[in-house]
């Protein structure tokens, strides 16, 4: 391989690489903890020794875990700042194109295949080429990105959605998210990785309960078993079903909406799954005149760990 095209998924925990040479085609994918090195170009080089690459990029595409501005995207969730200019100019004058990371998922949900994700309730999903749809992710943060067909092909919208403020709706979620955060939540501040655990670990303390250190995989693998892990779970759910709907309707993505990111892995290898689907389907089409509307719409869970990557990939080739 003496000319390749690179592909870079940073996040808040991971690094991920990947060299395409065709849309949706990945080679060399591997991944790394950003703890591990001092920026992108600390990481790359660390990759490039361990597939011993040969030659230079001849683009890179990068999707990062922040928004972007002028150029530049210093990463919500760890102390990395990474510029297209800089990357470029010291690796060649080498073409470098810098996305949100959900950016990223989204322009690889017009290309998924069956076996790319679970459905969500009873809902089957739309005709990719005609409607908008939305990416959802929940990991270390919240993040989603709108995908739009137009004449020209597909692009995608990215937001800031996890930054959005959230709301109870409840005496129960009032008085917890006082207890959690008294001047106000985010809704990154529930649904995240940090999130979930400051979540059950608030619910464990109001209710007089001390748990040994559990990982948030932990607490929804034990949540038919111990009380206060499925009180989070359920919370967690309706909250995520609530705020998926909301996000639909804010942006008309009757296509539906695509869940990604390692936390929802976690809620999917839950022992009540189906329970929880109720829970979230429930509370993602109650929106009262719309809720009609909201029945029809499709929701699903993307099983393909690789799916920024792939989104990259696809957008690479329009970009050629």
């Amino acid at each position: 391989m003496t000319a390749f095209r690179l592909l870079a998924d940073i996040g808040g925990t991971n690094i991920r690489f990947a060299c395409s040479d065709s849309p949706g085609q990945l080679q060399h994918v591997n991944s790394y903890p950003t703890a591990e090195f001092s920026g992108f170009l600390d990481a790359y080089h660390h990759y490039r020794r361990k597939v011993h690459l040969e030659g230079s990029p001849s683009l890179v595409l990068i999707g990062a875990a922040g928004p972007i501005q002028d150029g530049r995207v210093n990463l919500t969730n760890i102390d990395w700042s990474v510029s297209q200019q800089e990357i470029s100019e010291n690796l060649d004058d080498v073409p470098v194109v810098l996305m949100n990371d959900l950016q990223a998922v989204a322009h690889a949900l017009p290309y998924l295949a069956a076996n790319d994700f679970l459905t969500i309730g009873d809902v089957q999903a739309a005709n990719a080429s005609a409607q908008r749809m939305l990416a959802l992710n929940v990991g270390t943060g919240l993040g989603a990105s709108v995908c739009i067909p137009t004449e020209q092909g597909w692009i995608a919208i990215p937001t800031e959605a996890g930054h959005l403020t959230l709301g109870a709706i409840s005496d129960e979620e009032n008085l917890l998210f006082q207890r959690i955060a008294p001047d106000g939540l985010s809704v990154e501040d529930i649904l995240s990785g940090s999130g979930f655990l400051n979540l059950f670990n608030h619910i464990a303390r109001m209710e007089g309960h001390e748990f040994p250190s559990l990982s948030a995989l932990e607490i929804f693998e034990k949540s038919d078993e111990l009380g206060t892990a499925k009180k989070a779970v359920n919370i967690f759910t309706r909250i995520l079903g609530r705020f998926a709907g909301d996000l639909v309707l804010a942006t008309g993505c009757w296509g539906g909406v695509y869940l990604v990111g390692g936390v929802l892995r976690g809620w999917q290898k839950q022992p009540l799954l189906d329970q929880s689907i109720i829970v979230f389907r429930d509370c993602f089409e109650k929106k009262g005149q719309m809720e009609p509307l909201m029945r029809s719409v499709y929701s699903g869970l993307v099983t393909e760990r690789d799916i920024a990557l792939k989104g990259l990939s696809h957008y690479s080739s329009v970009t050629s």
